[in-house]
């Protein structure tokens, strides 16, 4: 994927197709296939017939299968020091309990 999707809306890229079944000449098998996402807009898609191939190169999927799509987020970006730290007493027990300063049962 080559560009930026647009900054309005606050989308994110959504990449459904990592590979992309093709039938080619041996000697004519791309490298890549390069999708152009600038400007996308949430509810924008990229389906297999939008896919720019070179000549000599045909898709081997339903032309309709969605390989990106541009969606909206559903949870905010994590705050920073995400992940918490673990509570200080935890770690406390575990340090009692390895030195055998706890109470044992029996």
């Amino acid at each position: 994927m080559t560009g930026q999707i647009s900054a309005v809306g606050d989308g994110m890229l959504n990449q459904q197709l990592v590979q992309i079944p093709l039938e080619a000449d041996a000697t004519n098998i791309p490298q890549g296939i390069d999708v152009d996402v600038t400007g996308m807009e949430v509810g924008q898609a990229v389906h297999a017939s939008d896919l720019k191939l070179p000549p000599g190169v045909s898709l081997q999927v339903d032309p309709d299968t969605l390989v990106l799509a541009v969606i909206a987020r559903t949870a905010e970006e994590p705050a920073e020091g995400w992940p918490p730290r673990r509570p200080r007493c935890r770690r406390r027990w575990a340090d009692q309990a390895a030195a055998g300063d706890g109470e044992q049962s029996g």
